[in-house]
């Protein structure tokens, strides 16, 4: 194990900084160092846009609220396109939200933008379409279910190690993501999981040009701490964690 985390020390220093929208991969190292290299990016983007989801999810007084697409720690431009549909129990769409007779809220959402940080700099775009029930009457949870798709592309960039870039693109399914009342009391999901598929396009990598493929699930316990396993590998999210910041560590 000690081994192990010396060797992605080593190839964490060598990457630089770890972004949202992207990771380089380090051409002259092995290829479990890639490996890593790999892991720990997806980690990284992954555990940024679950932040983001989490953001989607506040919702107040028939409006969303909280779109959390930069930080003073990312130089971000984002344009963000927000539909809000609202129906009541017998799935009839209604007009505006009704805090008695609204049973559940549509909500879809599409983000595109660029971002530069560290020396680097990327674009992306982020769709999401989510449900939220569980809204009729009096609320002691509301479940959140949907799907999404994301791609994040990273321009090329030259240093010592070569030139490199990662590029990738996930579907993402939310299954029984439930958010407790009120949200002072439980400000993180109680339970339920987001599952991401990511596809990794590597270029210039020691290999050439290669495409890999991985899993990554994130699980809510009603803590700030989400379990996030990444291919088998498990890391802490830190639910907290602001834009730009890393979001989460290693077990």
């Amino acid at each position: 194990m000690g081994n192990r985390i010396n060797r992605l020390a080593a190839v964490g220093a060598l990457i630089g900084g770890l972004s949202a929208v992207g990771c380089d991969a380090v051409l002259d190292q092995t290829a479990e160092d890639l490996d890593l290299a790999i892991t720990e990016s997806t980690a990284t983007v992954v555990a940024d846009a679950v932040i983001r989801d989490l953001g989607h999810m506040y919702f107040g007084g028939g409006g969303m609220m909280g779109d959390f697409e930069s930080s003073s720690a990312m130089t971000t431009t984002v344009s963000t396109t927000r539909t809000v549909t609202f129906f009541d129990a017998d799935g009839l769409e209604q007009g505006e939200f009704d805090p008695v007779t609204t049973a559940s809220i549509h909500i879809h959402v599409v983000s595109e933008g660029s971002a530069d940080r560290n020396g680097w700099s990327g674009e992306f775009s982020r769709e999401r379409d989510m449900v939220v029930s569980g809204l009729e009457g009096t609320e002691t949870s509301r479940v959140w279910n949907g799907t999404g798709n994301a791609s994040v592309v990273r321009s090329s960039q030259s240093d010592e190690f070569g030139t490199r870039t990662f590029d990738m693109t996930m579907d993402m399914t939310m299954e029984d993501v439930t958010r407790g009342l009120p949200r002072t009391e439980f400000p993180w999901p109680l339970s339920g999981t987001i599952t991401r598929h990511v596809v990794v396009q590597i270029v210039n990598g020691p290999n050439g040009n290669e495409t890999r493929e991985l899993t990554v699930i994130v699980e809510f316990n009603g803590t700030q701490f989400a379990s996030m396993t990444v291919n088998g590998e498990t890391f802490d999210l830190d639910l907290a964690a602001r834009q730009g910041e890393r979001a989460h560590r290693n077990r």
